[in-house]
């Protein structure tokens, strides 16, 4: 992480999915790593002690913010040669930083083909991550749901097709991703893709969004309240009648 991180980078966010590991940064960029000698207990869904204590983190690709909401992207560092690795690294830091590019959340998705990410101005971004030979490509942007507002949950459904959003002004945000059946690489799913978005409001801060196996509700949390979330009529039902403090 040294390689990276320092005076002009620092580290603000991560989530990490299997193998892969998501880091974003006071930037605006994200880093996307992979765990060498990632193991998992077979039917458990994690790893043993053993393989978290001798994983190394392998930086795999830099996500940087480019002119207004543009996404650029470095090659696929897996492979690479140390000195081509530096200079992508240094070539990828912006020139100037703003204190609305911070990243505040990063997600990646249970399928490890998407990632969400939002910044402290409230803009939330959702890209493919894209392989060795398929490149990244961003999926769709969130410009004004959410802005000027701080983003406090993201959450996946567990198909790996369905995006939430909460902030801390009640906004909920659910962006369904259908990716084109006919395409036979995940890059071609993603740029026929047919995104929709929906946007409701809680009472309260959201401070927890989860996911339903059945990927037909979310769990919507707030301080005082609970609330299922129907993703079928986007109806709210109450979970409990009395208002919980904290």
């Amino acid at each position: 992480l040294s390689k990276v991180s320092g005076a002009h980078v620092r580290f603000t966010c991560l989530d990490a999915f299997g193998d892969r590991v998501a880091m974003g940064a006071n930037t605006g960029s994200m880093y996307l790593y992979r765990r060498a000698n990632f193991q998992a207990v077979p039917g458990s869904g994690t790893e043993t002690k053993e393989a978290c204590a001798e994983s190394r983190l392998h930086l795999i690709r830099i996500f940087y913010k480019q002119d207004g909401e543009n996404l650029g992207f470095t090659p696929n560092f897996e492979g690479s040669l140390s000195s081509m690795y530096g200079k992508l690294v240094r070539q990828a830091r912006p020139a100037s930083v703003q204190e609305g590019d911070a990243l505040v959340g990063v997600k990646l998705s249970p399928l490890g083909d998407m990632c969400a990410t939002a910044n402290k101005r409230g803009l939330v971004s959702i890209f493919s991550l894209g392989g060795k030979r398929d490149a990244p490509l961003k999926v769709t942007v969130i410009p004004e749901a959410h802005r000027g507002e701080v983003v406090t949950a993201i959450e996946w459904s567990c198909d790996g097709r369905s995006c939430f959003i909460g902030d801390g002004k009640g906004t909920v945000t659910v962006t369904t991703i259908k990716c084109a059946s006919g395409s036979k690489n995940s890059a071609s799913q993603h740029a026929e893709a047919d995104v929709t978005s929906v946007t409701l409001k809680v009472a309260g801060p959201v401070v927890q969004l989860s996911a339903c196996p059945d990927n037909d509700l979310v769990l919507v949390s707030t301080r005082a309240s609970s609330f299922l979330l129907c993703l079928k009529t986007f109806v709210f039902s109450n979970v409990g009648s009395k208002p919980r403090d904290g």
